[in-house]
């Protein structure tokens, strides 16, 4: 492929031969010939070096040159020369492969292997690493050019309590031995803001002008699409941390059920951060929403990605993720979490062709239960969206009883009884009500169970989702 530095190699014999071949000729003939070689030479070079912008259409789709694209001074790019600005030029630092040429000069300068090896070899790579960030003061990786072995430096430098984080930006980052991560460190990118059509990859849907986004263009997935992830991205790096995290969204068509998830990620996707269900009852109107929820990180996180799974069932617009920090603290604070179908379990009942959990008119001891999830100590919201639909003569009983529990049962730390006076009109659409129990955690082995008890007999009953919020006080 053109640009690959190892067709290099033949330009010296190249440019001896063709010395040697216009002595061969006339000087008229060679003149002539000096004037073809010059032009073509001067078309390649405005066609295919990598600093010409001509060389990003002659490249845009095809595999032609080896280079991605043409060279292109970012900002992500001037962060970076700072970031080695900041590192002094006696100090031993290891870097990634395509940084290190700018620290090469000096004579402690260590690169991250860029090679695959077999199972018995990575150990020797990794006990090879483990000395090299003992010998190290600094630490640079750029998080967007991620591979195993850089993934495995950060993981080994970020656990290492004897470094600390000098600098950073959405994806690279700078550590520095004997450094504390400071809270004005950490409050680098206190705000960003990812517009779906900029900063997102745009997956099962299509770009569509709106007048209302600052960017004037939306992300939609239309109703009968393809279920997959609408937006995805944009990779960036974030530190320990309480995060505010809303993403403005809007709904259409006359559908309760199931639309999808908004998820927040990192380690490649790997890693599931929080999830937040979006049912259609949440929407009775095709207005733009905000919708927020905490994300809680107890440690820095690479390739953190905002991604909103759709499952086609009607016409899904986003607009942007706009992400703060704020002063909560990461070890006391939860991330906001619902849990649906996926999460529960059913003991009596079934689940609807639009993912809505539903148990017939019955007295049964046990509708749902699940999904065992353990919580940090503290007071939480959990709401239960609810739907229930009379199946004869009004039952003025319970419809079911909602409690928290964990131990398999035995210690409840929340209970309700709900009636049908509970479900009121809260502004969600069909019927649908939210009734919140309050929770308290106070054992720090608890894993959570949530369960729908003792249904009525005189009534269909559906559960879309659950959300749990941590209730918070004004300081935190």
């Amino acid at each position: 492929m053109i640009g690959s530095h190892y067709p290099l190699y033949l330009l010296p014999s190249i440019f001896i031969c063709a010395g040697y071949s216009l002595r061969r000729v006339s000087s008229s003939e060679a003149l002539n010939l000096s004037r073809y070689m010059l032009a073509v030479t001067a078309l390649m070079i405005l066609v295919l070096s990598p600093i010409s912008p001509m060389s990003k259409y002659v490249n845009d789709g095809g595999q032609l040159l080896w280079y991605p694209r043409p060279f292109a001074l970012t900002e992500e790019t001037r962060s970076t020369h700072e970031m080695l600005n900041l590192v002094p030029g006696d100090s031993a630092v290891l870097t990634q492969n395509h940084i290190f040429p700018h620290v090469s000069g000096r004579l402690n300068a260590y690169v991250v292997p860029i090679s695959d090896f077999s199972p018995g070899q990575a150990e020797l790579i990794e006990e090879y690493l483990d000395v090299l960030i003992d010998e190290c003061e600094y630490v640079l990786l750029d998080l967007r050019e991620i591979d195993e072995w850089t993934s495995y430096t950060h993981r080994r430098v970020a656990s290492n309590g004897s470094f600390g984080i000098q600098a950073f930006t959405d994806s690279v980052v700078l550590f520095r031995r004997g450094a504390e991560t400071s809270p004005d460190t950490a409050r680098q990118l206190e705000h960003r803001v990812y517009h779906a059509c900029r900063e997102m990859h745009i997956g099962v849907g299509v770009a569509v002008p709106d007048s209302s986004s600052d960017v004037g263009k939306v992300a939609l997935s239309p109703r009968g699409s393809a279920q997959g992830f609408l937006i995805y991205g944009p990779y960036v790096y974030m530190t320990e941390g309480v995060y505010d995290v809303s993403f403005r969204i809007q709904v259409s068509q006359p559908w309760e059920g199931y639309v999808g998830t908004f998820e927040v990620t990192c380690d490649q996707g790997r890693q599931l951060l929080t999830k937040r269900a979006l049912y259609g009852y949440e929407f009775p109107s095709p207005e733009w929403r905000e919708m927020r929820l905490l994300l809680s990180l107890d440690g820095p996180k690479e390739l953190v990605e905002f991604r909103l799974r759709t499952a086609g069932a009607a016409d899904v617009r986003i607009d942007r993720i706009e992400v703060n920090r704020t002063d909560l603290r990461p070890g006391t604070t939860a991330s906001t979490i619902t849990f649906n179908y996926v999460d529960l379990l059913v003991d009596e009942g079934e689940l609807t062709d639009d993912y809505i959990l539903r148990h017939l008119p019955a007295e049964d001891e046990v509708f749902w239960y699940g999904p065992y999830h353990g919580l940090p100590l503290g007071d939480y919201d959990v709401t239960f969206y609810l739907k229930a639909i009379l199946s004869g003569a009004s039952d003025n009983g319970t419809l079911v009883t909602l409690d928290a529990c964990y131990g398999e049962g035995r210690h409840v730390v929340s209970s309700r009884d709900v009636t049908w006076d509970d479900l009121e009109d809260s502004g969600l659409m069909n019927g649908w009500s939210a009734i919140t129990v309050n929770v308290t955690v106070n054992s720090p082995e608890a894993v959570l169970e949530l369960r729908g008890l003792h249904t009525s007999g005189g009534c269909e009953l559906y559960l879309g989702h659950i959300l749990v919020e941590q209730r918070l006080d004004e300081t935190g």
